[in-house]
């Protein structure tokens, strides 16, 4: 068994060397495939985790400043949905639902989340009647 293995071996390294530019022309393929390979991956995750803020039909975020009372945020949410034939809905995110958030997307950047902890603004999540009427909220 064990000089089979050597024999093959012997072989493929004879082959190898004998056509050293096809050999060059192998790894160099085999390289630039797999980058682009881990390069697709890569972008998948980045769009992905873009996406997290974006669903359910969420079209627009209206963030609040961070140290809001809570008077504050009612009046926001109670103009939102006073917008009855524009706003859906209005999902309030409050500032650890917030920090959790920013923590999903920023996972790959704690210097950006550094900055971000300290004063994180709260949110809410507005789905438009139609795609036509978020035009009408900006």
């Amino acid at each position: 068994m064990i000089s089979r293995l050597r024999y093959t071996f012997r072989e493929m390294w004879a082959s190898l060397s004998r056509n050293l530019t096809l050999t060059v022309a192998a790894v160099i393929t085999s390289t630039v495939s797999l980058f682009l390979f881990g390069g697709t991956l890569l972008i998948q995750r980045a769009f992905d985790n873009q996406l997290k803020l974006w669903t359910g039909g969420v079209e627009m975020i209206v963030y609040v400043k961070h140290g809001a009372d809570e008077a504050q945020v009612k009046l926001v949410e109670s103009a939102l949905l006073s917008q009855s034939t524009v706003v859906e809905s209005a999902v309030y995110c409050d500032e650890a639902c917030s920090l959790d958030v920013a923590k999903t997307l920023f996972a790959t950047d704690p210097s950006a989340l550094e900055q971000l902890t300290p004063q994180i603004p709260s949110f809410f999540k507005v789905k438009p009647v139609d795609q036509d009427s978020s035009e009408i909220l900006r």
